[in-house]
């Protein structure tokens, strides 16, 4: 069975592009910041991204406050997170790329082949940088690539986090999965664990009550619970999301000379009574670039430069899902 993409589908009046295989089924809305909509295993029928009870997808303007408007799915923040002033230019909150609309192609005339791709492409309205994402969908694989191109023709550097924002749709007792790394938590947002020590290998933190909390489980909605940390010093560039119930599990591996952290952002009915965890892997941290410019952790893209990242997001199920080491 071949893989196909198609162009004639549209979702709340805004343009759809699907890739599908006979595994899963990618929906992308270039519209509104080339966001990966849906990622769907079609032999569990299980839909991995989270989207928002209560907020549709529609556009939004440019410069608008992101959790406003967010509605889930996979999108990409650049060249910050939280709204900051840098080198005098006030850049939006969640950058400049989530929000506007995407000029996209499919190269292949052949719309039903051995393989079928989707090239998506920005220029950012501020920072002058340009970035694309290459989608592709092989027939006969459970997996989904994406190879990323960011440049900056300008010819001044420019200081920048660049991050993947996969939010996941969780249950009781999904599981968190990481390699070996080093835990650094964000203690604005930390309410199931003590922000002393400031680090802490993964994946046990200290409890408020002296104990352990296990970050890999993900507990019941009532817990009423946030948490927000960075994971460092990753072993190897991976991380999952497992649903034993399901014997499913979303692995997504990625370069970590690249994205050099992993952002682990979890709603458990803390936040705004959502249920979600938002897996990020990110070039640099913390989530405010002027304070990772000022500590010497943000990373900088120099006049000329160019970087690409591959990423591979894949579907793994029975015996194989159970596993917690590396993908």
């Amino acid at each position: 069975m071949p893989a196909w993409v198609d162009l004639n589908w549209s979702y709340r009046g805004l343009k759809a592009v699907i890739l599908e295989n006979e595994f899963l089924r990618a929906v992308v809305l270039p519209e509104l910041g080339g966001r990966l909509w849906e990622l769907h295993h079609k032999p569990s029928d299980f839909q991995f991204l989270w989207h928002h009870p209560r907020i549709a997808p529609r556009p939004v303007p440019f410069g608008s406050n992101y959790d406003n408007h967010w509605f889930g799915g996979w999108d990409e923040l650049f060249p910050n997170d939280a709204p900051c002033t840098v080198e005098g230019e006030e850049l939006p909150d969640h950058g400049e790329v989530w929000s506007i609309p995407w000029e996209y192609d499919v190269p292949s005339s052949d719309r039903r082949c051995e393989e079928v791709r989707l090239i998506l492409r920005c220029e950012t309205l501020i920072t002058a940088c340009q970035l694309e994402k290459e989608l592709v969908l092989r027939a006969g694989e459970p997996n989904l690539t994406v190879l990323y191109r960011l440049a900056n023709p300008t010819g001044k550097s420019v200081p920048f986090l660049w991050k993947l924002h996969l939010a996941l749709k969780v249950e009781p007792l999904s599981r968190i999965q990481l390699p070996p790394c080093t835990v650094i938590p964000e203690p604005a947002f930390c309410s199931r664990f003590a922000s002393e020590p400031a680090m802490f290998p993964w994946p046990f933190a200290p409890a408020l009550d002296g104990g352990q909390v296990d970050l890999r489980v993900v507990p019941e909605p009532t817990a009423a619970a946030t948490d927000f940390f960075y994971a460092l010093g990753l072993a190897d560039g991976w991380f999952a999301l497992c649903h034993p119930n399901r014997q499913l599990r979303l692995a997504v591996r990625f370069p970590k000379e690249v994205f050099s952290t992993v952002w682990v952002f979890a709603t458990y009915g803390g936040w705004r009574d959502l249920y979600a965890l938002i897996l990020e892997p990110c070039t640099a941290y913390p989530y405010l670039l002027d304070e990772a410019i000022r500590q010497g952790t943000a990373s900088v893209l120099r006049a000329g430069e160019r970087v690409e990242a591959l990423v591979q997001a894949t579907v793994q199920t029975g015996e194989a899902a159970l596993r917690e080491e590396t993908i």
